[in-house]
Formats: C-alpha cells, structure tokens, sequence
C-alpha cells in the first residue's frame, strides 16, 4: 500500500507542473485618454527603450485634437501631450504616421488640419507636418497649401536620408482626387511635390515604403 501512494503522488505533481510549464503568458493591458471624449489610437512604435503612441480624441461638434503618450516596456504612462489647435480639427489617417529620425532623436508626424464644421460646411484640409523632440516637446510645425485651392489629405509620412516624404491626396471637392507626393527637408522647407493623375479616377498614395538606398 506504501508503494502504490507514492507513486501516486509523483504522477499528480508531474501532471501538475505539465500544465503550468503550457500556460499563456499573460499581458498588461493599458487603457488611457481624456474622459467623456472618444480617443482612438492611430500609431504605436517601439523607441528609445520605451513605447511611443499617437491617437486623436474627439467629441460631437468639437474640434479633434492629437494626443501622444509615452509608456515604459511594462505598460505605465511614462508622458503626455495634448495637440490642439483653436478652432480647428487634426485628422490623422494612417498607422504609418509616427517617423523617427535617428540623427537628432527627433519625431515627425504628417497629419491634415482643417476648419472645425458643425453648421454643414464641408471642411478644406491643408497638410501639416509637425516636428518634436523624443519628450514630445514641440519644435515646429508648417502648413502645405495648394495654389489651386484644392485639399491637400495627408496619409502619412517616412523619413528618408536627406528629408520627409509626404504622401496621400491632393483634391478638389466634387472632382477627382489626384494621388499627391510631397518631399521637404529637416525643417519642413518644401523641396517638391508631385501629382499623379488617372483619368476618371481617384487616385491616392496610402503607403510607401524605403528602399535600402534612400
């Protein structure tokens, strides 16, 4: 009788340390935003040892606003800055929007600002481009206007060698939107921009990706 609770208890703990070595790991789950306003989060990035992360919060008939956060590997709010511009709204469109260049450790985010529009007016986007140190102080931003007084809708942005290349769309309203290429450098100087058109077609850049050689 000795023998067979013996082996008994060897075979349970076996089992036992079996089923824990299979257990899922588990995750931290952040949750993080502005009270009563809707805040959706566009782009995450690893950087500096730490997370990075872009979203933008809104509410009815209010303008939207940008907000990034900075969290420690565990999870923890680390930063936050809140982007706002009076009486307009900040769009963001792409999870592509969080650059970094290594050289100067700064950021760059591509993003359409436009006149807030609660009476039913359609808005008219301009791209803007916003330039800010790894503690999400801000260091500049610029406006990107066409002569045409047509809309510029940025989907995003990546950083090259020697500049920023902006992409998305370039539209007027009620026509064919034009797929819109845009390249500045360091300090959001414009160095050209280019339109490729498709007849009776909407045409739009919503990705771009660099090769080993730019």
């Amino acid at each position: 009788m000795m023998i067979k609770k013996t082996l008994y208890l060897l075979i349970v703990l076996s089992y036992g340390l079996l089923i824990r070595a299979q257990a899922p790991p588990s995750y931290t789950n952040v949750t993080f935003g502005q009270p009563i306003r809707q805040n959706t989060v566009y782009s995450i990035k690893e950087k500096y040892n730490q997370y990075y992360t872009l979203s933008v919060n809104a509410l009815v008939n209010t303008p939207w606003e940008m907000d990034l956060y900075t969290l420690n590997l565990g999870g923890s709010i680390i930063n936050h800055k809140n982007i706002a511009i009076n009486n307009k709204s900040i769009g963001v469109f792409s999870n592509s929007v969080l650059n970094f260049n290594d050289i100067d450790s700064t950021i760059y985010i591509a993003c359409e600002v436009y006149d807030d529009y609660t009476g039913g007016t359609a808005p008219h986007p301009h791209g803007m481009l916003w330039k800010l140190n790894k503690n999400l102080d801000t260091l500049w931003h610029k406006t990107y206007v066409n002569t045409n007084d047509s809309a510029i809708i940025l989907a995003g942005c990546i950083t090259v060698n020697n500049g920023i290349i902006m992409y998305g769309q370039s539209a007027q309203f009620d026509l064919y939107g034009d797929a819109f290429i845009m390249k500045v450098d360091f300090n959001g100087n414009e160095l050209w921009r280019k339109t490729f058109q498709i007849p009776n077609k909407i045409g739009s850049v919503n990705k771009l990706i660099k090769t080993k050689d730019s």
